[in-house]
């Protein structure tokens, strides 16, 4: 069976919302938009501000604390953005780096959260809002890009292992319940 062609953004729309739903993570049209934006963003190459090689959180923190008004808002909406893109789409990444997950769920929120305030201030509707939303739901929602990448790995050995492989560091429960159907027992050695 051949399948049509789909925007990149059509595409990450349809396994976001597979993901958010298995999650149960509600979210907001305009979170789950912005969201998709996240993902498109980091099919071109003219944006490439996320991602494992790029600040890091600590830098990024240090110019928020600098900055001055709208600049200070978008700073902690970016750090909020690439802590969340680390600690979803760059999860298996980071954590075979050996780096914290809970440090960039709690920067990531924190900063979304101070974000949100910031533009709530400066009178920046409905983006604080979103910001806080985005904020509130942090890790739920990086749990969701998280599985978004990982869609389909239960239909291939290899993928299993690889998941095995991320449970056993990251400890994620959803990520139990996907090797528990797929006969795996993560907890038998």
């Amino acid at each position: 069976m051949v399948e049509r062609a789909r925007s990149a953004a059509a595409f990450f729309r349809e396994c976001l919302s597979r993901a958010l739903r298995a999650r149960r993570v509600e979210a907001s049209e305009l979170a789950e938009s912005y969201l998709v934006q996240l993902l498109t963003d980091l099919t071109s190459p003219r944006r490439s501000a996320y991602g494992p090689d790029r600040r890091t959180l600590v830098d990024m923190l240090r110019e928020a604390h600098e900055a001055r008004g709208a600049d200070k808002a978008r700073i902690y909406r970016e750090i909020g953005d690439s802590a969340l893109v680390g600690s979803g789409v760059y999860r298996e990444w980071l954590l075979h780096q050996g780096m914290s997950l809970s440090y960039y769920e709690t920067v990531g929120g924190s900063a979304y959260r101070q974000a949100g305030h910031l533009h709530r201030a400066l009178r920046a509707s409905p983006i604080d809002e979103l910001c806080l939303e985005l904020g509130a739901k942090f890790v739920g929602l990086a749990d969701a890009l998280d599985a978004a990448a990982t869609l389909g790995v239960e239909s291939s050995d290899s993928g299993l292992v690889r998941l095995l492989d991320r449970f056993q560091r990251s400890g994620r429960p959803w990520m139990r319940g996907i090797l528990l159907r797929s006969g795996l027992d993560p907890d038998l050695n």
